[in-house]
């Protein structure tokens, strides 16, 4: 673990190798327990470790290690740009090479992170709450992929084709069948999924 310096600091953990792209994993809604341990942000990062895939996950504002406290999700899209500032001045890498990777809550602030950069290598969403938080247009030139819960409880699959069909951007759309917002019993067959389109 590592703390990354700024005007709320912020605890990381990242093994970057020379593969690009590299992989930015932003957790779950922190008033709910999110954290970067959640169980699929964990599972990614082992996974992304285990093949030498460039990657970090961290924790956002009043999380663990990490300073301050929740702010509504306009603070922790600081967090997000924060991690990004430090792997441009540690690792020197590029917009063109970054991968965010958001889950549920992680994924509305990685939407919105992207919604400001003219580049990415890609943007997944995972489970985006699209009925809970006004996700932002998206008129770049990177790919989106959205992973779906089949059976989400807090999103219908169709209020985010919705949110879609409004994006001008390539889509790659897969549902996970089976799957509740929380993938229990079915967060191995979405890791699978995840490392077969992206490995």
């Amino acid at each position: 673990m590592m703390i990354i310096k700024g005007p709320v600091h912020l605890e990381a953990q990242a093994c970057i190798t020379a593969l690009r792209p590299v992989w930015v994993l932003s957790h779950p809604h922190p008033v709910y327990g999110g954290s970067m341990t959640h169980k699929v942000i964990d599972q990614l990062y082992r996974r992304a470790v285990q093949r030498g895939i460039s990657v970090i996950r961290y924790n956002f504002r009043g999380v663990g290690k990490s300073g301050g406290s929740y702010d509504d999700a306009v603070g922790e899209v600081d967090d997000l740009r924060l991690v990004i500032d430090y792997l441009e001045e540690s690792y020197a890498i590029t917009a063109e090479q970054l991968h965010l990777i958001g889950y549920s809550f992680g994924s509305y602030i990685s939407a919105m992170v992207a919604s400001s950069m003219q580049s990415l290598h890609r943007l997944s969403l995972i489970a985006p709450p699209t009925s809970m938080f006004s996700f932002p247009g998206l008129q770049k030139n990177f790919p989106l992929d959205v992973y779906m819960p089949e059976k989400d409880e807090y999103t219908e699959p169709a209020d985010v084709q919705t949110y879609l069909a409004q994006i001008n951007v390539p889509i790659r759309y897969i549902e996970i069948k089976d799957a509740d917002h929380f993938f229990i019993g079915t967060t191995k067959k979405f890791i699978d999924q995840f490392l077969a389109n992206n490995t």
